[in-house]
């Protein structure tokens, strides 16, 4: 019975074993992961070993909480490979909507990190299929929002217009002011990419209608500068000063400098060259960063421009090489960012299938470990079975050889009742003269029986009854001869009248001197009859 004991609360505790229970740290750092990812990412940094010690399962809920903390830390993500571990594990296990949507849509944002386009549209299509059809719209904006945004990087305006008008719905679903400036930001950009400026020009005055009524600030002077470049490109260039009046109170300290520039080249559109030399002197002293190449070039491109159109040809020249110079800088820092980038991705790569192969290697020893511990579960079943099977046939064993012995006893009980019934008979047979003579007599003539009757009488219980009146004498030394008779007399089964006959007595004073025998010189307990005693003896 103990190992059937131990095999039952094996089996208990054998589902516990594939339930590991997951670190603090993760449930705290996601609770906290929107409004402090640094800390978040302090949290998550606080557990030792992650991929050796965690379940599959926590593991990748660990992967997913770190890449959003630390993609909203501003990390470098070029070369993180937990979006792949929680994007391998939240592919298929598809339950909870929430961590699907987004390990697809962080994996499709370092996608597009690593200028991976395709992969990060087809993430992000998944992000968005995760979601249900109905409710979660804020999930949706954003997921429409950057598939705009990834569309546009692309030149595929005509699917950003799309894109952006369905993020467009969602946020008037959900009366956010803010996202609809953003959503018409992104449906002015792509009809300028698509070249109806008309259209562009619609939009954008529609977001800057709506921002200046609900006084939204944020992102009003991107918006400023597309009427401006969309302007330039019609050549109105009025229209393109007049957007910039409005447009400069909008624009951040940092990027002023940009926008005095971008003065600069209004004023050589429109032959102000002696204005636009001046905003190009304006604009460097503003710059907090001179030696940002494109900032230089720009300069010397509008410089170039507003020399010749002052007829200073030298200077103009000068300018255009020094232009020229800094192109050729920007592109061999492009062609070292290309090959820095090819170099990282093949890194990622790398560091990719490395990982791979120890995920497998991981699972094939989780896989060997449940398989052994469902073997040992299996034997202790089976040994669990024979035990109750052994044990089972051992109590029927014990009944059946309880019942044999209660049949032997009651057959045994049968025979001794039948062997106490044959020795009376005898007894009485042996005595029948005696009884005969009672008989006869009757009440009217009393039967009186020498001491030598007495003598055979007591010689017949002794054969009979195995010494039954020298026992008695021995247990109970405290009866008479008188008494004795009496004894032998209930032992032969004569009646209380039969009894009074053999004395000669009255049959209420045999049955007085009976009943003191029995209570007062054998000590009987009550409701037992002297018959009874006598038998047992």
């Amino acid at each position: 019975m103990y190992c059937v004991r131990f095999a039952i609360l094996f089996l208990l505790c054998l589902p516990a074993t594939g339930c590991q229970p997951i670190p603090e740290a993760v449930p705290h750092a996601e609770a906290i992961v929107m409004e402090h990812p640094d800390s978040a990412v302090r949290l998550l940094q606080g557990i030792p070993a992650p991929a050796k010690n965690l379940s599959r399962r926590n593991f990748a809920r660990y992967a997913l909480i770190s890449t959003q903390a630390r993609w909203l830390a501003g990390e470098n993500m070029f070369g993180d490979t937990l979006s792949d571990v929680a994007l391998a594990y939240y592919s298929t296990h598809t339950k909870d909507f929430a961590r699907v949507h987004k390990a697809y849509y962080y994996a499709a944002k370092i996608a597009n990190l690593r200028h991976q386009p395709e992969i990060a549209m087809s993430l992000l299509l998944n992000s968005r299929q995760a979601l249900p059809a109905a409710g979660e719209w804020q999930r949706h904006y954003v997921v429409e929002t950057w598939l705009g945004v990834f569309c546009g990087e692309q030149r595929l305006f005509e699917e950003k217009i799309g894109h952006a008008m369905r993020a467009y719905a969602y946020a008037d679903s959900l009366d956010r002011d803010g996202w609809r400036c953003i959503s018409l930001g992104d449906i002015a950009h792509a009809y300028m990419g698509l070249g109806k400026y008309d259209s562009m020009e619609y939009y954008a005055l529609k977001a800057l209608r709506l921002a200046e009524e609900k006084g939204i600030t944020e992102n009003t002077s991107q918006k400023w500068a597309m009427l401006i470049e969309n302007a330039l490109r019609r050549g109105d260039y009025a229209a393109a000063e007049e957007y910039w009046k409005r447009g400069y109170e909008f624009a951040p300290e940092w990027a002023r400098f940009s926008w005095i520039k971008t003065k600069a080249e209004i004023y050589n559109k429109q032959g102000r060259y002696g204005m636009a030399l001046r905003m190009i002197d304006s604009s460097r002293l503003m710059c907090a960063d001179t030696s940002d190449l494109t900032a230089r070039a720009l300069w010397a491109f509008h410089a170039s421009e507003a020399y010749e159109g002052l007829g200073q040809a030298k200077k103009s020249l000068e300018a255009l090489k020094y232009y020229c110079s800094l192109r050729d800088s920007l592109e061999d820092d492009i062609h070292s960012a290309d090959v820095l980038h090819i170099r990282e991705l093949w890194q990622y790569e790398h560091l990719k299938a490395r990982n791979t192969a120890l995920e497998g290697q991981k699972q094939l020893r989780e896989r060997l470990a449940y398989r052994t511990i469902l073997a040992c579960g299996a034997i202790l079943l089976l040994g669990a079975w024979l035990g109750m099977r052994i044990w089972h046939r051992t109590k029927l064993r014990e009944i059946v050889q309880q019942k044999r012995l209660m049949k032997q006893a009651n057959e045994l009980d049968e025979m001794r009742r039948k062997e106490e019934q044959l020795r009376t008979a005898f007894f009485r047979q042996l005595n029948s003269r005696f009884i005969a003579q009672v008989k006869q007599a009757g009440e009217s003539k009393k039967c009186r029986m020498s001491d030598e009757d007495w003598k055979t009488i007591y010689t017949h219980a002794d054969a009979v009854f195995d010494n039954f009146t020298v026992r008695l004498r021995q247990r109970f030394p405290s009866l008479n001869e008188e008494d004795i008779r009496y004894c032998c007399m209930v032992r032969m089964h004569l009646s209380q009248a039969e009894i009074a006959g053999v004395v000669c007595l009255e049959k209420d004073s045999v049955k007085k001197r009976l009943k003191r025998i029995r209570t007062e010189k054998l000590a009987s307990a009550k409701g037992a009859t002297l018959e009874d005693v006598l038998s047992k003896l």
